[in-house]
């Protein structure tokens, strides 16, 4: 496979980008506490290792729920909330419903809010409507995270509960995922059978969120023209002004700040511009096969420039949006928002208040949720048992991340493993579908890592199998390797026993292909220093670096010369594809190409995820349209919920 002189100069150009970019990430100042996690449930996020090898590996739950059915009411106004105080923790005060009336109707969201249209170079794309809005305005929805945000700057920090549960769900972005909807699974019986990421809500198609249309000049030139409609909180310094095209030139050159640690989100955009108050014209220094994605991440904000002058930045506010909350108390201990009257979708939100207390014990969340103190919680699967042994009809739903969890690499610079053919005979003598069977209950399931979030573009899980449990062909491998033998040490991280349950599993393939294992268990903090930064190691079991995209991850991780990748392998047909798929505007032709590269990861036999995670949700039996779509932190699904009285 071979690519043109252009695509050459393309992927020069996104290589030094992307070292750029992972050589530069340093912790953030705040630590965000880890989130209690029970020991057989695989990680949700890792903490990030810099280029100084400072950093401390954690394991955080910050998923967000996925899906239940679409309820057929009509909305009908609600004057006030329910107040329900809350047990076990400090009683906040309740924030007050709006005193401010509407009378929409069940109706799809407004026609003055059009879609984006469709790219006319190189290829069109068709774009679908938002969905239907239905249900019942009113009522506070309540629930708890596990830590409160660093602070209220969207563009400074990483965290995902600053984008998803805190001051994050004040802002509009560009661009925002469509909401989709799975119907929610009842009672435990379709626990006895495997995970399926089919199953499961995914980030749909990229929708406008302020922008009225867009389109390319050409693929690296994007126009955004401006609805007319929406103007800033009521709230001091903006008091309801129109938002205008130098906000959005204003908001995308602040999120490239130097200082920040997601200046290298919008790496490829090289210029924004004004044309008029409407209209703002963006410019790529490489076609971005994955700029509207980029653009709808909730990092990705805009905020208002008279916002950040009042105190430099917006580490301690003033948090003012053109989004569907606005910001209330905003508490160590407890953050609350109201719902915008003014907000562009006018029968959106469907709530009239959110509450959000912060809870770092999870088994402190989950008896919330039992005493009708919180409406949804993140369990473990021990505690949706429990639940279910109470109440045979608890609804619960599930999130999948095929590039967190349990991660397996080999260090392909080392001898015997330097043999592609030894490396595919020990995945060929190992089963982690079984392990993933014994040690999550079915829960979880195997994955080349790529940060896919639509189960289409997948690899099958019957073709992932194919590369695992099969002692002839591993017997072959061996003997055309020559059948090697010798020590190898396998390292495994402390995240948890399942790391440890799951390096002892595949020690004993090691020792089946004919090696002598050793387990070596490392610190966290030693993990990220001197596995993967330093590639000190014959084999590591352990939580994969942070991935902020597919190219990122790609480049990063698995192209030749990524700065991540600490295991040697390289591919030349995994580089091209990689670079193309970068460029690749037509979605059909993409997919296949992200298809292949997974095919050359577990063909490679280098690296991939024995256990990618799954995380479950449940809810009160008043909650309707709960369905998030939680892909780049977004929050919109949270306007769509409504509460049965």
């Amino acid at each position: 496979m071979r690519i043109t002189a252009r695509k050459i100069v393309i992927s020069a150009v996104l290589i030094v980008c992307y070292l750029a970019v992972a050589c530069s990430q340093t912790p953030e100042p705040t630590q965000i506490p880890p989130t209690e996690i029970p020991p057989t449930s695989p990680p949700t996020a890792t903490a990030e290792p810099t280029a100084t090898a400072t950093a401390t590996a954690t394991v955080t739950a910050t998923s967000v729920p996925t899906a239940t059915r679409v309820p057929t009411a009509t909305i009908v106004p609600t004057p006030t909330a329910v107040n329900t105080p809350t047990p076990n923790i400090p009683s906040p005060t309740p924030t007050p419903a709006p005193t401010r009336a509407t009378d929409p109707t069940s109706t799809p969201e407004p026609t003055a809010m059009p879609t984006a249209t469709a790219t006319p170079v190189p290829t069109t794309v068709a774009i679908p409507e938002p969905r239907q809005i239905e249900g019942k305005r009113g009522g506070k929805l309540r629930f708890a995270i596990p830590s409160a945000p660093p602070h209220q700057d969207i563009h400074e920090s990483v965290s995902p509960i600053l984008a998803s549960w805190g001051p994050g769900i004040s802002y509009s972005r560009i661009f925002r995922h469509q909401w989709n909807n799975v119907d929610p699974r009842v009672g435990l019986d379709s626990l006895d059978n495997r995970f399926d990421p089919g199953a499961s809500a995914y980030a749909g198609d990229v929708l406008c969120d302020i922008c009225a249309e867009w389109y390319m000049d050409d693929t690296d030139s994007l126009t955004v023209v401006l609805r007319q409609d929406i103007n800033w909180q009521d709230l001091d310094p903006l008091r309801g002004r129109r938002l205008v095209a130098s906000d959005i030139v204003f908001s995308l050159d602040r999120l490239q700040n130097s200082s920040f640690h997601n200046k290298d989100l919008l790496n490829t955009i090289s210029t924004a511009t004004t044309v008029d108050d409407s209209t703002v014209v963006i410019e790529t220094s490489v076609p971005d096969a994955e700029l509207l994605e980029k653009l709808a991440d909730a990092r990705a904000a805009i905020v208002t420039p008279e916002a950040v002058a009042v105190n430099g930045n917006l580490r301690s506010g003033p948090t003012v949006g053109t989004g569907p909350w606005i910001l209330g108390r905003y508490e160590p201990l407890l953050i609350t928002f109201s719902a915008n009257l003014d907000y562009f979708i006018p029968v959106l939100p469907l709530t009239f208040s959110i509450e959000a207390s912060v809870v770092p014990e999870l088994s402190t969340r989950v008896v919330m949720i039992q005493v009708d103190a919180s409406d949804f919680v993140q369990v473990d699967l021990e505690s949706l048992r429990n639940a279910a042994a109470r109440n045979p009809e608890v609804m619960w739903t599930t999130e999948f991340d095929a590039a967190t969890g349990i991660e397996v690499a080999f260090n392909t610079n080392r001898q015997a493993l330097n043999d592609v053919r030894v490396r595919r005979a020990i995945l060929k003598s190992w089963n982690p579908d079984a392990l993933v069977t014994g040690l999550h209950e079915g829960m979880s399931f195997v994955s080349a890592g790529v940060p896919l979030r639509d189960p289409g573009w997948l690899l099958p899980n019957s073709e992932v199998q194919s590369y695992f449990d099969n002692a002839s062909e591993a017997n072959e491998l061996l003997r055309a390797a020559g059948t090697p033998s010798g020590q190898l040490t396998i390292k495994v991280g402390s995240f948890g026993d399942a790391y440890t349950q799951t390096a002892l599993s595949l020690a004993n393939a090691v020792r089946v292909a004919g090696f002598i294992p050793t387990i070596q268990s490392v610190s966290t903090r030693e993990f990220a220093d001197d596995v993967w930064i330093k590639g000190n190691y014959d084999i590591y079991v352990g939580a994969p670096p942070p991935q902020s995209s597919v190219t990122a991850m790609l480049f990063s991780v698995h192209h030749s010369q990524g700065p991540w990748n600490s295991n040697g392998f390289a591919s030349p047909d995994l580089d091209d594809l990689i670079a193309r798929q970068t460029t690749q505007t037509d979605a059909v032709a993409r997919r296949e190409d992200l298809l292949e590269i997974q095919r050359l990861i577990l063909g490679g036999a280098h690296r991939f995820v024995a256990a990618a995670n799954v995380s479950i949700w449940t809810w009160s039996p008043k909650v309707q349209n709960f369905s998030p779509n939680s892909f780049r932190g977004d929050s919109h699904w949270l306007t769509r919920v409504w509460m049965l009285e």
